[in-house]
């Protein structure tokens, strides 16, 4: 099996960030990988830092249960 597949998913989102409106289009593609490791927070802007909450690698099954609707139903 190939590790990197997609795009599996798009979407577009309008929102506002900082006081400024954005529009923002994104395109999922999906890795699998058995030794994944997280590298958030690296070499990442202060902004960046300030804003972002969270960032996980999900497993097949964790993602196939995650209700959260950042998580597209294409890439479980």
């Amino acid at each position: 099996m190939e590790a990197l597949r997609g795009p599996v998913w798009d979407r577009t989102a309008l929102f506002d960030f900082q006081s400024r409106p954005y529009i923002q289009h994104e395109v999922y593609f999906v890795a699998r990988l058995a030794d994944a490791q997280s590298t958030a927070g690296i070499a990442w802007t202060e902004t960046e830092l300030d804003t972002i909450d969270d960032t996980v690698w999900m497993t097949r099954a964790e993602a196939r249960g995650c209700a959260d609707r950042g998580v597209p139903r294409a890439v479980a």
